[in-house]
């Protein structure tokens, strides 16, 4: 059964427009048939989303933050204190997945692929493709042929192509698609980040080991 923008958003506690937003950035499944958006009824059992979303600068920020930095200088006093008291509230949430999900999960678009088996272990060692969630060593998880990571929006295509990488509804492939370098090793704080998302109970036992709970 298919669901229709607005009805998703109500399911969701959302809004419409940010339902569309999901869609763009890759995160909610959609295909779109005379002019309407439909989405699958098996998101209906991704998370729900319990606080709005973080704008993107301050989701950087937080991730920052989480991967034990500093605080960024460009934010203003207002922007410090808010995000040092979610730090804070997120040491003693019940649910810190969940709640990171919430927060996180616009910093970036995600591109779903799929890659040949035979190719899987040299495009994870391509320098243009960042480890992380899942497919991180500090996840202590076994990712069963599965990649998950960060790339340069300008590497996209290039990397697509070399890899022979093809859209897929059911990828092995998760491609976070970034307009700055990520550095290797990932930031823990993405790491963390890209578990959440999972909405698994496996993710989200290693999200409350890796933040120290």
């Amino acid at each position: 059964m298919d669901l229709g923008v607005t009805e998703f958003a109500i399911s969701q506690g959302i809004s419409p427009r940010r339902v569309l937003q999901l869609i763009a950035q890759g995160r909610v499944a959609a295909r779109r048939t005379g002019g309407l958006w439909l989405i699958d009824s098996r998101e209906l059992r991704r998370r729900s989303f319990i606080r709005r979303p973080m704008s993107r600068k301050m989701a950087w920020a937080f991730i920052g933050l989480l991967s034990g930095g500093a605080m960024d200088p460009d934010l203003d006093p207002a922007e410090t204190s808010r995000l040092r008291c979610r730090l804070r509230e997120v040491a003693e949430h019940e649910d810190p997945a969940r709640l990171l999900s919430s927060w996180l999960h616009s910093r970036c678009p995600v591109a779903k692929f799929a890659v040949s088996r035979d190719d899987g272990p040299r495009f994870a060692a391509d320098a243009r493709f960042v480890l992380s969630g899942i497919s991180d060593p500090r996840a202590r998880l076994s990712s069963s042929g599965e990649f998950e990571g960060y790339v340069m929006g300008n590497d996209l295509a290039a990397l697509t192509q070399d890899f022979l990488l093809v859209p897929s509804s059911q990828p092995n492939v998760l491609l976070h698609v970034v307009d700055h370098a990520i550095g290797s090793p990932a930031p823990l704080g993405l790491v963390i980040a890209d578990l959440a998302d999972r909405n698994s109970p496996r993710e989200d036992a290693q999200v409350a080991r890796l933040l120290g709970r």
